[in-house]
Formats: C-alpha cells, structure tokens, sequence
C-alpha cells in the first residue's frame, strides 16, 4: 500500500490564519477599543459641538444676514424727498401697514422668508444625502440642529411662527420619506412631537392669548397640512417601532394627532365666537378619518383600524349636540353607542361593546334624571305650553332615545364577542334591554303624545287626560304582545296596568269634572277640551276587558286574583255609567236654566236608584247565562245595595205619592224576582246538564269502546277428533 504525502500548507496561508485568529481571539486590543470610542462617541459630541457653535455664531451675526437678505429682498426704493410726507411717497391708494409694538415689520418677513428657504433647502439636502449614504444618524442629528434654528428665528422675530410652517412642513415630509427609505422611524416620530409643541406655542401665544382673529384661516390651512401629513405617516406605519411598547406608542400618537387638532379648532371657534361652524369641523374631521382608512384599505395596507375609528367615532357623535343644544348629552351618547355596536358588529372589537354599554347606561341615566327633574315637573305641576324649550327638549329625546334602544337592542343580538356567560350571557342582555325598551317606549311615547294633544287643544289641563289615554293605549298593546312572547315581563306589566287604572275615579274623574264646568260656564274656552274625554273612557274600558281576558290566562291558579279583579271591573263599570250619566243630564240640563248643583242632587235620588237596579238585573242575567256565581252574587249584592239607598235616602227626600209610586215599583219588581231567580236557575242549569248529556250520547254512539276477553278466559275448543 503506497502513502501518499499530503502537501504543506503554505506561508501565506499560515500569516492568514494566525491573523484571523488573534482578531477572533478572546483577548480584548485597547487599540481597538480606543479606535471604537472615537469613531462611535467623540466624533459625534465634536460635531454636535460644531454645529451648536454654528447657530450660536448664526445668533450672534443675525444682524448681518439680516441686512444681507433685506439687500437681496429689496427692489427699487422709493426715495423721499424732504419736507414731503411719508404717505406721499406711496402709491396711490396703499397706505403704509402700521408697525406692531414689538417692531415686527414687512422687512422681517422677507428676511425670515429667505432664511427659512436657505435652511430648508440645506437640511432637504442633507436629508436626501443620508438616503444615498444610507445613515440613520444624519436624520436625528439634523431634526435636533433644524428646530434650534427654527426657535432661533420665532425668537428672533416676535414669535412669528407660521411664517416658518412651510419650512417645516417640508422638512417634516422629508423626515418621513427617510425614515421609510432608512426603515427608521424614530426621527419622524419625534418631528412629529417637536412639530406639534411649535404648532401649539404659536396657537396659545397669539390666537388664544393674543385674540388674533385674522390668524383663524391660517390655523385651519396649515393645521390640516399638518393634520393630513402625520395622519398618513400613521396609516404608512410612520409610528410603527421594534419594542415592547411600541404598540401602545403606536396608538397613543395617532389618538393625539386627532384629538389635539380637533380640541385646538373647537377651542379655537368658541374663543372667536364661531360655533355655528362646529358641526362642519366635525363632519370634515370624520370624513377625513374614513377617507383615509378607505384608500389604506384599497392599498392593501394591513393596519390597526381602532385608533382612527374610535376618535372619528367620538368627533361623528357630535354633530348633532352642536346643532341641538338643548339635548347636546343624550344625542351623543345616542349616536355614540349605535355607532360602536356598529362597529364592533363586523369588526368584533370588545372594547367597543364596553364603550357602547356604558354610554347606553349613561344616556339612560341622563334621561330619567331629566324626567325626574324638568319633565314631570314641567307637565303636571306647570303650563307646558310657556315652555317652549322644554317641550321640544322633551320631543327630540323622545324621539330619539327609543328608536337608538331598538337599534341597539337588535344589533346586540347579533354581536359575535367574547364574553363569560356570567357577566354576557344572551338571556341576561335580551331581558335587560327588553325591560328598558318597556320603560322608554312608555316615557317617550307619553312625552310625544302629550305635546300632540296639547299643541292642538292650546289647554295645558289635558296634561292629566292625556296621559292616561296614552297609559290605556299602551297597556292595550303591551299585554297581549308580551303574552303571545311569553315574556317575564308580563306580571310586572299587569300590575302597573291595574296600579294605573286607580286613577280614573280619582284624579281622571276630578280634572273631567274641572274641564266639564269651565266648557258650560265661560263661553270662550272650547267644549274640544271636554269632549276629549270620550275617547279616553273607550280606552279605558277596552284596557279593563283587556285585563281580565289576559289575567285568566296568566294567573289560572290564582283564581282569587281573578275574582278580586272581576268585582273590581264590575264596580269600575258601574263608575264610568253613573258619571257619563251625570255629564249628560248636567250638559243638557243647564240649557233650560238649572244650575249644576241641583241637577247633581236630583240625580243621586230616583235616576241612580233606576241605573243601579238596571245594572243589577244586567249581571244577573250575564251570570245566569255563563253559570258565574260570581256575578250572580255581585248582582245580588248591588241589588240588596239599591235596596238600602231606598229606603234610607230616596225615601226621606220624595214625597207621598211619588214615594208610594216608587216603593210600590221597586217591590213588585223586587217579589217577582225572588219568585223567579229559583226557577231561572233552575231552568239554565237544566239547560247545561242537556248539553252535557248530548255531548256524552253523541260520543257514546260515536266511539264504541270493544272489549277484549283476557288471555286467561280464552279457551280452546275440545278435539273431537278420535
């Protein structure tokens, strides 16, 4: 086997590697390091150094580029010759624009000019060099050495600030156009902080505290130059870091460019007296917002939607408020809330349904504080009608906060969010927003009715009539829709109901006995007033058959509720009856002179001993007919009643043959019923047993029932076969 020698490796190869491995070797070269110290640190204090005595020397020599550039700015002058006046040696029709205080005049205004071009146009250089070179330090170096000369001339110059907004506009787009070319946005970042605290010294020094006015067009030109440019730089990633919190820095500097501009121009229009025109910032700042993302969206840019929809969202909710002053909290809160269930619909963003549910909590706090305190105050205990403002206060809320609660409650139904069944479970929020709706259907749509009511009769004591009209209708509505839903809510919603119906004896009664006397005794106020009540006492009654219906059908194991409620009807019958009667005997009795006092005394006689006899017979018969001893003991005992009021008042007051008349009338009626109740009784409980009897024959003969023989009867018939 023959071994083959392998080659030498050579000189050069062997100073290579020990090269190599002295510079890749553990042991740390002083050479090195003091090589890296100069080059990373020293050079660059040196040249932070020079450029600072740069702009210091620029301070200190500004007189002299002053006068240079008013050289190079100046034309032809107008030479005066002397004992002419100043205002000669201007042209015809130009005044000379009166110097300010501070000494601020036109020459400094070239000369800023010119100075910020020469700035601008060297630091646009040096920003496009760091592009070529590819340096991220040039940006920050010169974002630091641009804004100290930029003070340098505000301060110079009495704080003539937007003089220099076009310098730094461009500046601050190239800063951003670097930092995307350098994938290094912390320049733009600060620019944007630093730019933002120059706009705003300028925009508290003179606007705010100095009352310019004629400043007001240039705030809005260069703060949406502004606004525009640092709100693309957040849809192009401008905010956008590599540490951990760059996320919130992210969102924190987008929600401050909009929030701070738009603060600034509302602030901005109050001082100047401009708020007519707060609703279109508004709706230009949304629009804005939207555009933005839309065309992001087109790009195909992957962003964070929620700092730009929530802030738009929030300026959006307050376009109304600044049109209709009177309900500025309740509308945006209204719109605020359907806007982020909205939102969190299709985007199923959670904080935007905790934001929603808090302001639907809100808003309905506000409104029934406002109930509380200037609507129920304002409808029962004051005039309405001198209320203008209240009125439509009243009307716009209620026109708005129950169509917002059904929006809400639907697009909640719908939302696909991740929440704990313990704390949003679907039962719980439907229930709750259900109950709600009850409440502000009730409150808004009495609110709406009574103002109709009122704005056609111009008589402010129709508050009480036309709120239980409203309270009738609703109640005729609401029950048998929460029947056929088979809701929980339908308890609570007959007791209101039967709560409510109290106020027809009581309160209703009285303000129609008021209404009734003011129509026949003063000519000039309208019978419309009285005769509204009508309507009301159908509603009325159709509401109390409303509820014994449904209460049989709820309660069908508490029949003493049922009873209770059935003599309760019967005497709210007898009520509406006896009262009608005495409208109408008094509307008509005062037409042949008699005064109301003695038409009310004559009916308490003989007219209601007859109307309560007739009503007695009546729920005789009607429980004669339906086999209700209810009723055929409550006939009874209006009758046994009747009875007693004859004898003890209709008796004293009639005289001897008008007495002998009525007892002799009242007895034979009273001797033929005693005779004939056994016997009709009788004869209508032979009539239910016949129809019980045929029904039971028609069956029989219909269904005949085979009987079968049990196993153990059937036997075999014997063999008999051999």
């Amino acid at each position: 086997m023959v071994k083959v020698e392998e080659p030498k490796p050579r000189a050069s190869h062997h100073r290579h590697k020990k090269q190599h491995s002295s510079h890749h070797s553990g042991k740390s070269n002083p050479y090195s390091r003091i090589e890296s110290i100069i080059t990373k640190h020293l050079l660059k204090i040196i040249g932070f150094v020079f450029i600072l005595a740069v702009a210091g020397y620029s301070v200190s020599s500004l007189g002299k580029l002053r006068g240079i550039a008013k050289q190079l700015a100046s034309h032809e002058k107008i030479m005066q010759q002397p004992g002419q006046a100043p205002s000669a040696a201007m042209p015809a029709g130009l005044s000379p624009a009166p110097a300010p205080d501070s000494g601020f005049n036109a020459e400094d205004v070239k000369t800023m000019i010119i100075l910020g071009c020469v700035i601008t146009l060297f630091f646009a250089a040096l920003l496009l060099l760091s592009i070529r070179i590819h340096r991220k330090e040039i940006p920050r170096i010169a974002l630091f050495v641009f804004y100290t000369l930029a003070f340098i001339l505000a301060r110079k110059y009495g704080w003539q600030i937007h003089i220099l907004f076009p310098m730094i506009f461009i500046f601050s787009a190239l800063v951003f156009y670097s930092g995307l070319s350098l994938h290094s946005m912390l320049a733009g970042k600060w620019n944007y902080l630093v730019c933002l605290v120059f706009f705003m010294m300028w925009w508290a020094l003179k606007m705010i505290l100095g009352g310019d006015s004629g400043l007001l067009p240039g705030f809005f030109t260069y703060g949406f130059l502004f606004y525009l440019l640092f709100l693309y730089m957040g849809v192009y990633g401008g905010y956008k870091g590599h540490h951990k919190f760059s996320d919130f820095t992210e969102i924190g500097l987008i929600i401050l460019n909009i929030s701070a501009f738009y603060m600034m121009g509302m602030i901005s229009l109050v001082k100047f007296n401009h708020t007519e025109f707060a609703w279109v910032f508004s709706l230009l700042i949304a629009s804005v917002n939207f555009g933005i993302l839309f065309l992001a969206a087109n790009a195909g840019k992957r962003m964070a939607p929620g700092p730009y929809v929530f802030p738009s969202m929030v300026i959006l909710s307050l376009i109304f408020p600044f049109i209709f002053h009177s309900n500025a909290m309740m509308l945006f809160l209204a719109v605020l809330s359907v806007l982020l269930l909205f939102y969190s619909k299709y985007s199923g963003d959670r904080l935007a349904v905790i934001v929603s549910l808090l302001s639907i909590v809100l808003m309905l706090l506000a409104y029934f504080k406002d109930w509380v305190f200037q609507y129920l105050p304002t409808a029962f205990l004051g005039n309405v009608l001198d209320n203008r403002s209240m009125m439509m206060k009243g009307l716009v809320a209620g026109l708005v906060i129950f169509p917002v609660m059904v929006i809400n409650s639907r697009l909640v139904r719908k939302l696909h969010v991740d929440f704990s069944k313990e704390w949003f479970s679907r039962r719980s929020y439907q229930r709750f927003f259900k109950g709600i709706n009850l409440v502000v259907l009730y409150l808004s749509g009495f609110w709406v009715i009574n103002y109709i009511v009122l704005v056609w009769s111009k008589n402010p004591d129709l508050n009480f009539m036309s709120w239980f009209g409203y309270n009738c209708l609703f109640f005729i509505i609401a029950i048998p829709m929460l029947t056929a839903q088979k809701s929980k809510f339908l308890a609570p919603a007959i007791g209101f109901a039967l709560f409510f119906s109290l106020a027809y004896p009581s309160l209703i009664h009285f303000s129609t006995l008021e209404l009734r006397n003011e129509a026949l005794l003063h000519e000039h106020v309208s019978k419309l007033s009285f005769l509204f009540h009508y309507p009301v006492v159908v509603l009325f009654i159709a509401e109390i058959i409303i509820l014994l219906v449904f209460l049989r059908k709820t309660f069908t194991k508490t029949t003493m509720l049922v009873s209770f409620y059935t003599v309760y009807l019967l005497l709210m019958g007898l009520f509406i009856i006896l009262s009608e009667y005495d409208h109408f005997t008094i509307w008509t009795g005062l037409k042949r002179r008699i005064t109301i006092e003695e038409i009310g005394l004559a009916n308490r006689v003989i007219p209601y001993t007859f109307i309560l006899l007739a009503y007695s017979v009546l729920i005789l018969g009607i429980g004669m007919l339906n086999r209700n001893r209810l009723l055929r003991t409550a006939g009874l005992a209006i009758l046994l009643g009747t009875l007693v009021k004859m004898l003890y008042i209709d008796v004293r007051v009639l005289s001897g043959n008008s007495r002998s008349a009525v007892l002799f009338t009242v007895g034979m009626i009273v001797l033929t019923l005693s005779f004939m109740y056994p016997k009709m009784k009788r004869y209508f409980r032979h009539r239910e047993h016949e129809a019980k009897g045929i029904s039971r024959r028609h069956r029989h003969h219909s269904k005949r029932e085979t009987v079968k023989a049990p196993a153990e009867q059937i036997t075999k018939p014997a063999d008999e076969t051999l």
